[in-house]
């Protein structure tokens, strides 16, 4: 049986190697940490353009996530759009003179990718993306059932 504590040992560690890669492209590109997460979250996650799904699924600080936002947008390393169904909801793109900054963010995600799965076959890999989605689903069918009773 895995001992949980060890599951999150792991993902602590492994967030706090995505943190240092990241920490290297703020100072790098002189940005915050917190604007370095949220160009990274925007890079890696296609689709999730909000700062709503930022702050959910990042789990950062609403007011932290804005005011980042803010800033990237006024330097000119992201811009905002208007949804066009909703009009509560705002998308935020990267721009041209972000694709430097974008450029490192791609090469430290292989590096942290390249670190955290040294030695491990490629069928391991495959098994463990098996394995984490059903952990995630498995994470959110428990939640919908705690909420109906």
């Amino acid at each position: 049986m895995i001992r949980i504590t060890d599951f999150l040992i792991t993902m602590d560690g492994a967030v706090k190697l995505q943190e240092e890669l990241l920490k290297q492209i703020s100072v790098e590109y002189g940005i915050s940490m917190t604007e370095a997460k949220v160009m990274s979250f925007l890079r890696n996650n296609p689709g999730k353009d909000t700062a709503a799904e930022i702050v959910r699924l990042r789990r950062m600080q609403k007011g932290n996530v804005s005011a980042a936002v803010d800033s990237l947008v006024g330097r000119g390393l992201l811009q905002r759009e208007a949804d066009s169904q909703d009009r509560r909801k705002v998308h935020l793109h990267p721009t041209k003179e972000a694709e430097p900054i974008l450029a490192a963010i791609d090469r430290g995600w292989i590096e942290f990718t390249d670190s955290l799965f040294f030695g491990i076959s490629e069928e391991d890999i495959i098994l463990f993306e098996k394995i984490d989605r059903r952990i995630g689903e498995n994470a959110h069918q428990a939640l919908k059932r705690r909420k109906r009773q």
